[in-house]
């Protein structure tokens, strides 16, 4: 449990940073084939949702370097070192998908240097969630080193950045169909399941390890309760979701669209009238204030049932750092 609590930067990393690169894969191939190009470019300056998520997980990380030099053991680590790989891989990701994310503003979506830019993005964050779930396979830490803790990672980054691509898509005004809606849901419900599997077979596999002044055993009480609090925050963030969907349906996700149209309209109509009389000036004030009330009410089960499959993803770090046991005395 001391190890856990002394590597919480790291927790955090690991459980907010591959979801911000999920979610980010998710919402810019959305946003790539969408049929309306224009709503696909809308929906790629929304890119920075994920790309801050991701951010602030590696922002977290720093803290364990301790001071700034020793970033350049990190740099010099490259290719041997799988925490290094993890770091540059995280640099990589933001700085390609931070380009893409830029350029969606003065630049059309679908021309050849920006799909070029996406593939490398979407390449980058596959690479980023790939080292940090491989960064821990230390032959050393009995605990860590098995095969399952990797598939474990990706089951949780899907899980919670299925939620955070959806939120990005709805923040940005994107026609969120029902089928689309109902796949995101299902990607992070699959694999919110997967991960208790995964889960269970690690704590049979973990159970069994003991050194000579340690047993693993001891640690199943902490494992089995990870489990039960996943499940009840993951659980409980697929129900959001999905009372989020039943309330949009496909009919009432063309009626908001349709409501959010025209209060932009009359944001305009009004903003125009507000140039010449007070009265205009209160009605657009009147109106922008009701369109951002509806859009944050749009959003409000979306990011809880974000909120709470990341803080179910934390619980699952927060787990595999606590039951950390070398090999040997």
């Amino acid at each position: 449990m001391e190890m856990a609590f002394s590597e919480i930067s790291l927790v955090v990393f690991t459980a907010i940073a591959p979801a911000g690169a999920v979610g980010y894969v998710l919402m810019a191939l959305v946003a790539r084939f969408a049929r309306d190009a224009k709503v696909g470019e809308r929906a790629d300056r929304f890119l920075v949702i994920p790309l801050l998520l991701a951010l602030v997980g590696l922002i977290a990380s720093a803290t364990h370097l301790g001071t700034p030099a020793n970033a350049l053991y990190v740099i010099t680590g490259l290719g041997r070192s799988p925490l290094s790989n993890e770091v540059a891989s995280a640099a990589a990701f933001l700085a390609l998908g931070g380009a893409y994310w830029i350029l969606a503003f003065p630049y059309r979506q679908r021309t050849a240097p920006k799909t070029a830019l996406l593939v490398a993005s979407v390449t980058a964050a596959a690479a980023f969630v790939h080292f940090v779930s491989r960064a821990y396979a230390v032959e050393s830490i009995v605990t860590w080193d098995n095969p399952i803790a990797p598939f474990t990672q990706w089951a949780c980054a899907i899980a919670a950045g299925a939620m955070v691509a959806l939120v990005g898509l709805r923040a940005a005004r994107f026609p969120v169909g029902r089928k689309l809606a109902v796949a995101l849901t299902a990607a992070s419900a699959l694999a919110a399941v997967a991960c208790v599997c995964l889960l269970a077979a690690e704590l049979q596999i973990v159970s069994d390890m003991r050194t000579v002044t340690t047993n693993a055993a001891d640690m199943a009480p902490l494992l089995t309760m990870q489990i039960g609090v996943f499940v009840v925050l993951a659980a409980a963030g697929i129900v959001c979701a999905c009372v989020n969907e039943r309330r949009s349906g496909a009919s009432g996700e063309g009626r908001v669209e349709g409501e959010a149209e025209s209060a932009r309209k009359t944001n305009a109509e009004a903003s125009a009238g507000a140039r010449s009389s007070r009265v205009g000036r209160g009605t657009a004030t009147a109106s922008v204030n009701a369109g951002a009330r509806s859009s944050l009410r749009a959003l409000a089960l979306p990011i809880a049932a974000t909120i709470l499959l990341l803080a179910a993803c934390f619980i699952v770090r927060f787990a595999f750092y606590a039951m950390y046991m070398t090999a040997g005395i």
